[in-house]
């Protein structure tokens, strides 16, 4: 047994008071210091489903160092059995190492029969206690059985015989470790599977010339066929439940799992075909083949984050150049209507008398068709003409004629704006005042639109520039949101130890 242990540089030593007392110092001074040991004492009240934590401890650190061999010389075998359904669950035993395990038919039992198609690298020593020799002695031995895999285990696990250690050595010598994944004796394995190119493409009518299993084909399909012909088994493809919509799946606030990684966390899938990747959170929850491949994943951006084109039409003067500009609307408005008032209240009171007495004389003049017989042979419309202008108030010099145009506050802010786009007036205002105001105005607006227009051209005629993101320290300063498909990908961000990574894995959005 000695040199079964010669090759590994690192095995657990698991083991109760009752065997406690092999290991002693002699023992360990036969593998020098070539060779680590990692030594697990438990009490027998302990519940191993649920350990102390510093058998926990002393697991995780044995994984993390990559131990090979696991040896359990515990008695009770429901106390192994718990321990094997624990660290399965939790992936705190690398069940891809060997392991020397105390035979128990409590460790057969039919729950635990997918542990075995797990843990095969497995030899379970069970003690007799012989028959008497020549010097009345009984002579104990050795039985070394394993797991039947590749056989399917049916209702039954029957443990195969490997060798019989007695009288210092075993009896046929045989490889207590061979490989048994040489030769799987075609075997069905369930295969969980969904569509997500190019890995997998599902088929449901077509079938193209590349290999296919089930209504699946694609890169993973090919490579799980191959390796199926070559170790001899057989695949039987499904599709979990809502896979089009859970995708990888992930976990819930119940503690379960969702889509592809429940189907192997539970143990329904034998193999998952799913392009996963190497990262903590796979590996804490199910064993990966050799990489096939090496992608460099990116994020998708925007072609140019800094393109304000909605902005042009404000671009050419900044903010304190258009607050200045509707300041000097909003002040010459009011000028003009105030000037517009000021005129139109003076004019008043200068033609006020006039009017009056224009009026009164006029009316002296009023004739009727009855006092002039002369007029009754004339045009109606020249007799109708002639009467109007008999009753129409005397229009008076400098007086507004037709629209005044800034005598209301709503009106004089409209023009004054008009104005500002080189739209011309209608009419030009009476009044002197009003008509230098209006030169001056009209020579301010067209400075104004012709640096308005001289910037504008300028930003026109210089291409935007192109912002490109390359590092993950720009996207974290771009402030974009960023996501991506299921909870794998955010948790490889929110795992890494570097801190922009991290920070973009908190903010990542599912």
């Amino acid at each position: 047994m000695v040199k079964n242990l010669l090759p590994y540089k690192c095995v657990v030593l698991l083991s109760d008071d009752i065997y406690n007392g092999i290991y002693s110092s002699a023992w360990y001074r036969r593998f020098g210091l070539y060779m680590t040991f990692i030594v697990v004492n438990v009490d027998e009240y302990e519940d191993l489903l649920s350990p102390y934590e510093t058998t926990q401890a002393a697991l995780s650190t044995a994984k993390n160092e990559g131990c090979q061999m696991y040896i359990f010389l515990v008695s009770n075998g429901l106390q192994v059995a718990r321990l094997l359904r624990f660290g399965d669950r939790y992936r705190v035993i690398n069940t891809r190492a060997k392991f020397v395990i105390l035979y128990d038919n409590r460790l057969f039992e039919k729950n635990l029969f997918y542990l075995w198609k797990r843990i095969i690298n497995v030899i379970f020593i069970r003690r007799y206690g012989g028959q008497k020799s020549g010097d009345d002695k009984n002579m104990p031995w050795f039985e070394i059985t394993t797991v039947p895999f590749p056989s399917q285990i049916t209702s039954i696990l029957v443990p195969r015989r490997l060798d019989i250690w007695t009288k210092s050595k075993f009896r046929k010598g045989a490889d207590l470790f061979r490989d048994k994944t040489f030769d799987l004796r075609n075997q069905t394995f369930k295969v969980a599977a969904f569509g997500h190119i190019p890995g997998t493409t599902k088929n449901m009518k077509v079938k193209s010339f590349r290999a296919v299993l089930g209504n699946f084909s694609g890169v993973e399909t090919e490579i799980l066929q191959t390796v199926a012909t070559a170790m001899n088994f057989k695949c039987e493809v499904y599709e979990p439940v809502n896979a089009d919509a859970e995708l990888w799946g992930g976990k819930q606030t119940t503690g379960k799992y969702t889509g592809l990684i429940a189907e192997m966390v539970s143990t329904r899938a034998d193999i998952a075909l799913g392009d996963l990747y190497y990262t903590p959170y796979i590996l804490e929850r199910m064993d990966l083949s050799v990489p096939y491949n090496t992608e460099c994943l990116t994020f998708l951006t925007r072609e140019s984050s800094t393109d304000n084109s909605w902005k042009t039409l404000i671009l050419p003067f900044k903010p304190t150049m258009w607050a200045a500009v509707l300041i000097c609307l909003a002040i010459s408005g009011s000028v003009f209507c105030a000037l517009a008032r000021f005129h139109e209240t003076i004019s008043r009171i200068k033609t006020e008398k006039s009017r009056n007495l224009d009026l009164y004389n006029k009316k002296k003049k009023i004739i009727t068709l009855s006092m002039c017989p002369e007029l009754e042979k004339l045009d109606p419309n020249v007799k109708y003409t002639m009467m109007k202008e008999q009753y129409n108030p005397p229009r008076f010099e400098g007086q507004a004629m037709g629209l005044y145009q800034f005598s209301q506050p709503f009106n004089s802010m409209l023009y004054t704006y008009s104005m500002l786009l080189l739209v011309s007036l209608p009419k030009l205002p009476t009044g002197w005042s009003l008509r230098m105001l209006t030169g001056w105005y009209w020579l301010y607006c067209l400075l104004l639109v012709v640096a308005y227009r001289a910037s504008m051209t300028a930003i026109l005629a210089r291409p935007t520039p192109r912002v490109t993101i390359d590092t993950l320290q720009e996207l974290v300063n771009s402030r974009l949101k960023c996501g991506g498909w299921g909870d794998i990908n955010r948790e490889f961000f929110k795992a890494s130890l570097d801190p922009t990574t991290k920070l973009i894995g908190e903010n990542f959005e599912v």
